[in-house]
């Protein structure tokens, strides 16, 4: 286990813990648990498994010398948060129906807000087949030798960067785009825990290096 990997497991049991409190907000029917704040977007139930199942994926794939049971049941984990994420994100292009949006529980229109009822966003879609990914291929290269984890990772950036400096700045994205965009504020958070997560199980891959390094390029980074 690399120096890291302990903040790596911290950041997925954040995830896990913020997984479980979006679901429990569906079981419970509490709506603080759903939004964090009144007015704001839901974390849909299919997020909260989600969630939870990527955070306890990165907490198994942390130590880069686990056990090949342990190795398997998360690379298990991660590949349905990719599939749950991919076939909601058809829904959105394709006009699809598949019956998973309110499977676990349902939502009415009014509580969905600016977003389809037990949907997940497609951004929230993007950010689960990006990172899910990156922990189904955390030890994995291309033929060329590069690793692909790291880049899978920092590809959901964008994505969630994007939705957290609406909530910070409170600046409101086009209304046409917004039920597209949206992710709920502990989603948010949940993400980016995710993706420096997987970074920091795999530190010296990559750029990473560049960021973590005593030289001084690597502290002004």
């Amino acid at each position: 286990m690399t120096k890291l990997s302990v903040p790596a497991r911290i950041l997925s049991l954040l995830v896990i813990v913020v997984g479980a409190i979006g679901l429990a907000g569906w079981v419970l029917d509490i709506s603080a648990f759903k939004t964090v704040f009144p007015g704001l977007v839901t974390m849909k139930a299919n997020t909260g498994v989600c969630l939870m199942m990527l955070g306890a994926s990165l907490f198994l794939l942390a130590n880069e010398n686990a056990p090949p049971p342990s190795r398997m049941l998360a690379q298990s984990l991660s590949a349905l948060a990719v599939l749950v994420g991919a076939l909601s994100l058809s829904e959105h292009i394709f006009g699809w129906n598949l019956g998973l949006d309110q499977l676990l529980f349902r939502e009415s229109l009014a509580e969905a807000g600016p977003s389809f009822p037990g949907r997940m966003g497609p951004a929230s879609c993007c950010d689960f087949i990006l990172l899910g990914s990156a922990l189904l291929f955390i030890d994995a290269r291309n033929r060329r030798g590069v690793w692909l984890s790291p880049y899978l990772a920092a590809a959901s950036l964008p994505i969630t960067m994007l939705a957290f400096l609406t909530y910070f700045y409170g600046v409101q994205p086009i209304s046409s785009l917004t039920i597209y965009s949206s992710i709920a504020l502990h989603t948010v958070l949940a993400f980016l825990a995710l993706c420096a997560g997987i970074l920091l199980a795999r530190p010296d891959r990559e750029f990473m290096p560049s960021f973590l390094g005593s030289a001084s390029g690597a502290i002004l980074a």
